[in-house]
């Protein structure tokens, strides 16, 4: 008798047991607040390996991943350390979004400085890469991007709720402008992607409109590609680059033209 007892109470605990493994193991779904996204970037250092900062906080040792996160147009401070001798410590600043999948950062870079500078300071000034300043103020609100397949200039079903999400804010400020942004990538001519470029932005154009958007309220820039590139020591890699992307601007003053961006 005392052995069954034995038996049932072992049985209990292992039922028990399990239980508890399976609640551990339910997964735990990560809220993301509305007009904040994110994306994952790869920071990789040559010709040596550096320790990465991001905005101060130390990140790790590279090739190292980490996720960016936004809520509007901003600024992010990654800062490589060198780990060995000859290498130069560098300081970016990355303007994002969009966000590049790849960034590489060469530690033996040193920015061109004059003399009288170089004996002013001592030190080598931080290296910028960043757009020109708007000449008007830009509404701190980012949109989530919009993906397109290769050589589409139709949105897929599951990008929708993002172009509802921008119907939503501006249909709420009559007072905003919207800049719709329009990319491709690096295959075709240039006339090609530039009119590749114009179409996308154009169906984004003409779904808000339909959707009661005031015209007025809408400007189009076409861009053609984003390629790779390398701005003094630094190189961004964009894979993701079928995009439109959209900047919010305060009427009554105009967005500024795509060159002045």
């Amino acid at each position: 008798m005392k052995t069954n007892k034995t038996f049932f109470r072992i049985l209990f605990l292992i039922l028990l047991l399990y239980s508890f493994i399976g609640c551990a193991r339910v997964h735990i779904i990560e809220t993301i607040p509305r007009g904040v996204h994110k994306a994952r970037i790869l920071i990789r250092s040559q010709p040596t390996k550096a320790k990465i900062y991001i905005d101060d906080q130390y990140l790790g040792i590279t090739p190292i991943k980490t996720d960016l996160w936004y809520a509007h147009d901003t600024s992010i401070n990654i800062k490589a350390e060198p780990m060995y001798p000859n290498q130069i410590p560098q300081n970016i600043y990355l303007r994002i979004p969009p966000i590049p999948d790849k960034m590489t950062i060469y530690m033996d870079f040193k920015p061109k400085i004059s003399a009288d500078l170089e004996e002013e300071e001592g030190d080598i000034p931080d290296r910028i890469i960043v757009e020109k300043i708007p000449i008007i103020q830009r509404i701190p609100y980012a949109f989530p991007i919009i993906y397109f397949d290769f050589d589409k200039d139709d949105f897929k079903e599951e990008e929708k709720w993002k172009v509802h999400e921008i119907t939503e804010i501006l249909d709420k400020n009559k007072t905003y402008i919207l800049a719709i942004h329009g990319y491709c990538d690096e295959r075709g001519t240039y006339d090609y992607n530039i009119d590749l470029s114009t179409r996308r932005a154009n169906t984004i154009y003409n779904y808000l409109v339909k959707t009661g958007i005031n015209p007025k309220q809408l400007q189009i820039y076409a861009h053609g590609e984003i390629p790779s590139l390398t701005d003094e020591g630094v190189e961004l890699e964009f894979r993701h680059n079928r995009i439109v992307y959209f900047k919010l601007y305060q009427q009554p003053e105009e967005p500024p033209k795509p060159d002045e961006e």
